[in-house]
């Protein structure tokens, strides 16, 4: 490749770089002992089936000279490939607008050399100085106003027309030099879009916003309607008039607040989908494309490419670190969630952790590191790259461990990590052709979690009025789907998977929806569906009470749902008065001082009590002569008023809860009463459920810090030994029926 002005990068032979006819046949040595070696390897296989095993690796941050040694090591260590480029953009482009990829093609041949490949990355989350310093109006805006400055990443607002110019000619750049590149066997897009803050605030973002106004409503007067801007005498006469929702001393509209969180994420994703649609025309179909975002992003991007009938983002990208998701069972629900946008494409993990991100040192049990990396694989991942290869000199990240210290000598980490791979290589070949077995479903509504409007957690009603969606409402789903939901079914050896509102739901497993608030007449209509073809559908309180813009309707909940469950609601319940958190909103922070606050009141089912979370407490009014009050208030002042409603439904049945029990075991109680056909006593561990043919395989996931025994020895698929229990942060995978002893119902850790 040279660079012409006219017409910027285009084809050349080698001999065209001034390079000797001896090193032009060295070239072609190097991609043909590549397809040799590698090709056959991956192609015995698609590519975007095979189960890929790499790291991150940064050779722009070394010498020439030790990208030999790097790639020699890490084909000792059995790895398939490495990630590079995301970012180099500096090192790919002068400000004068020339390409300096010549250094990047080398990185790839070195590779190539030693039978490795490579995911390349698109630059695109920190740009260079020369483009902050053309566009002094490049940055993003944070809620809080505070301006992003050059020294950091995601420095650039993707709502910039000059910086999504700039993106895409790079990635343009990049697709013609590499796109048959051998050694390319799949491409990342950007790096962790939607961190750091999901809202931009900027100028930009803000005139964007005001144009998706217009689009979304059409009329000024239908906007001031749907989102009842007499409130507060918020009503606008023109799309300009509406601002960015940044932190004031009083709360936002959360109409407002809802309607910038979609716009900002179906703006990210279509940045995204822009870079995808220019490099896919480069690339050969079996070359896998990840767009890396935060799963609202994520969410939007897909949604938008089914519209579109495209397949330009054909695989699920994951960066995982259970630590950051300390919160029992989150690491799990973390890949559960993502790998429900696409169930149809390969879930892949391009950034897993390594080491302890708690420590200066970042020393890790090789348990830990196993048990992470095996769970990767049983909730389907079909690439892991651990992050990263070789510790870091300098910047803010050289705490971060990795597989090699700074000198390259391999230790415990290198050493451990051998070991894994064999083990992993083994569970691929188990896996590979295996459909995954659930035992039930939740329902994900994206909707409801950007725009939550509730929560059993005592700081909620302060929280939920912060503008970041992606940082303040998504985690407060994602930690009462958890302890009410998630891991109760999976103590129970259900293996939940995540569903999403259009997918095609098993009316054989009971479908689950933990917040239902913000629904339409469609969904409604295809919950009664399921139902009446036999389904058993569960719903939480709040339901159906909000339209998709977050407006309230006129009936409380279960709102549009008060059909379905043949209920309505009487009163809620009433709280002696208690004092919460308190809320700084020129800070936007919760105070210190912030009180406990978890009202709770037993309900009765039969001879059994069960304690539920009443903060958002219904009082039921039975509607229908097919419900019937499965559960009673058994505490004054609501003293035999009905909690949970059952009413059947052609061949199903739709329970509604008018509370939500009151902790993780209280909720695996109310399960059993629900699913009387569940074995009494559940594992205190995660089971993973894979058929292949007439046989199931069980991959079992251990994180307690005790053995959990079971009631006859199995044989261990990894390591080919027989086991009477599963180790302490142990990790079995059989192909022989595992029971187990009953267990105490003590939480998971």
């Amino acid at each position: 490749m040279h660079v012409d002005k006219e017409k910027g990068l285009v084809p050349c032979s080698l001999g065209d770089l001034g390079v000797h006819e001896s090193a032009c046949r060295s070239q072609a040595l190097i991609f043909t002992r590549f397809r040799e070696r590698i090709v056959p390897q991956l192609l015995s296989m698609s590519v975007k089936d095979r189960l890929l095993l790499g790291a991150a690796w940064y050779p722009e941050q070394e010498t020439a000279r030790e990208w030999a040694r790097d790639a020699a090591l890490m084909r000792d260590l059995g790895l398939d490939a490495a990630r590079i480029g995301e970012f180099a953009w500096s090192r790919m482009q002068r400000a004068d607008g020339t390409q300096t990829l010549d250094w990047l093609e080398r990185v790839l041949d070195t590779l190539a050399r030693h039978g490795l490949g490579a995911v390349l990355c698109t630059p695109t989350a920190c740009p260079p100085v020369w483009l902050w310093e053309r566009y002094p109006d490049l940055a993003p805006v944070h809620p809080d106003g505070s301006k992003r400055v050059f020294g950091g990443r995601r420095h650039a607002s993707l709502f910039h027309p000059a910086f999504r110019e700039h993106a895409l000619a790079i990635t343009d750049a990049l697709g013609r030099r590499f796109g048959h590149h051998p050694a390319v066997l799949g491409w990342q897009l950007d790096n962790e879009v939607g961190t750091y803050c999901s809202l931009d605030c900027s100028e930009a973002a803000q005139r964007a916003f005001q144009t998706w106004l217009k689009h979304e409503f059409g009329t000024v007067h239908r906007l001031n309607e749907e989102w009842r801007l007499i409130f507060w005498n918020q009503e606008v006469e023109r799309f300009d008039q509406v601002p960015a929702p940044t932190i004031m001393p009083c709360p936002r509209s959360p109409q407002h607040v809802l309607a910038y969180n979609r716009f900002c994420h179906e703006g990210m994703a279509h940045f995204l989908l822009d870079q995808a649609r220019t490099l896919r025309a480069h690339l050969p179909p079996s070359i896998f494309v990840v767009a890396s975002a935060t799963w609202p992003v994520l969410e939007r991007l897909y949604a938008r490419q089914r519209a579109l009938r495209g397949c330009w983002v054909d695989s699920i990208s994951v960066h995982h670190y259970p630590e950051l998701l300390p919160d029992e069972g989150h690491p799990a629900l973390h890949l559960a969630l993502l790998r429900s946008l696409a169930p149809e494409h390969p879930l892949r993990v391009l950034e897993h952790q390594i080491g302890s991100s708690r420590s200066t040192a970042g020393g890790l049990l090789p348990e830990w590191r196993r048990l992470w990396a095996m769970e990767c694989l049983a909730n389907g991942a079909r690439t892991l790259f651990w992050f990263h290869w070789r510790r870091f000199r300098t910047g803010c990240e050289w705490r971060h461990s990795a597989i090699l210290e700074r000198d390259r000598r391999p230790r415990e980490v290198f050493r451990s990590l051998q070991q894994l791979i064999h083990e992993l290589r083994r569970l691929d070949s188990d896996l590979n052709g295996a459909t995954p077995q659930a035992g039930a479903q939740i329902l994900v509504s994206p909707l409801n979690m950007v725009g939550r409007d509730r929560s059993s957690e005592d700081s909620f009603w302060m929280e939920i009025q912060q503008p970041d969606a992606t940082h303040a409402r998504v985690p407060m789903w994602m930690r009462e789907t958890a302890r009410a939901a998630f891991n109760p079914l999976h103590r129970l050896g259900l293996s939940p998977c995540l569903v999403q509102e259009e997918d095609n739901w098993n009316p054989r497993l009971p479908l689950i929806a933990t917040d239902l608030d913000i629904i339409e007449p469609p969904l409604v209509q295809k919950l009664e569906r399921f139902c009446q073809a036999g389904g058993t559908f569960v719903c939480f309180p709040g339901a159906g009470e909000r339209n998709r813009h977050g407006a309230q309707r006129r009936s409380p909940p279960p709102g549009l749902l008060s059909r379905l469950f043949g209920v309505e609601l009487e009163q809620y319940v009433p709280l002696d008065a208690l004092r919460g958190a308190i809320f700084d909103h020129t800070r936007g922070t919760v105070l210190d001082c912030a009180e406990s606050n978890s009202p709770t009141m037993a309900v009765r089912f039969g001879r059994e009590m069960i304690p539920f979370d009443v903060r958002h407490g219904e009082i039921l009014a039975l509607r229908s002569r097919t419900v019937r009050a499965l559960g009673f208030y058994a505490e004054d002042p609501c003293q035999d008023r009905p909690a949970v409603s059952l009413r059947r439904l052609g061949k199903g049945q739709a329970i509604y809860l008018g509370a939500v029990p009151a902790t993780e075991t209280d909720a695996v109680r109310l399960y059993r009463l629900l699913f009387p056909t569940l074995s009494p006593n559940g594992p205190p561990v995660r089971l993973y459920r894979w058929t292949k043919g007439q046989e199931t395989i069980t991959i079992v996931i251990n994180e307690q810090l005790n053995p959990v025994p079971m009631t006859q020895p199995v044989r261990d698929r990894l390591t080919g030994r027989p086991f009477a229990h599963i180790p302490a942060r142990g990790v079995l995978v059989s192909r022989d029926p595992i029971r187990f002893q009953n267990p105490p119902h003590d939480k998971m850790p």
